[in-house]
């Protein structure tokens, strides 16, 4: 058993156990970029504290301060808490996983989050042409990353090069 944020009690029907952590995250889907807290997590998912109330869809990438993407699945939304499942990508060979492997890095390495975060810091989103054309490059760059992390199997070896 656990408790809920209102102190009463539920079936913890998790598979695994998952660790406490508090750890900064970030959710994306499309366009959007959701800042979150990691509150426990385990290697097929975790939960995460919003502090900013937002329908959340079926499929998101978590994004740990380390480097580190899980694609997930929403399992669950109560308030200010979402469950995240992560889930399982697909193991290719071995060259075909080391390209996809060093383009998510590439992809990574990019930011395009940043870019964006950049762009509306310094008020240039009263160009509609610009703001529309960062939006639509942002939902097609998680795209992207949701659709190549199903080619990539995380190893520690290649963890550890990054």
């Amino acid at each position: 058993m656990d408790t809920d944020g209102n102190g009463q009690e539920r079936w913890d029907e998790r598979r695994e156990k998952r660790h406490p952590l508090i750890k900064m995250a970030r959710i994306t889907f499309d366009a959007v970029v959701l800042d979150g807290v990691v509150l426990n997590i385990s290697s097929s998912g975790a939960r995460i504290y919003l502090p900013v109330k937002a329908a959340v869809p079926e499929q998101v990438l978590l994004h740990l301060p380390d480097g580190v993407t899980h694609p997930a699945r929403l399992r669950w939304q109560h308030v200010d808490e979402i469950g995240l499942e992560f889930i399982p990508v697909v193991a290719p060979g071995k060259a075909r996983h080391e390209h996809a492997w060093a383009a998510c890095r590439a992809a990574r390495d990019a930011d395009l989050t940043e870019v964006v975060r950049l762009l509306q810091a310094g008020e240039f989103f009263n160009d509609d042409a610009l703001r529309q054309a960062a939006l639509e490059a942002e939902a097609a760059y998680v795209r992207l990353i949701i659709a190549l992390r199903r080619h990539v199997l995380i190893s520690p070896a290649l963890s550890a090069k990054d």
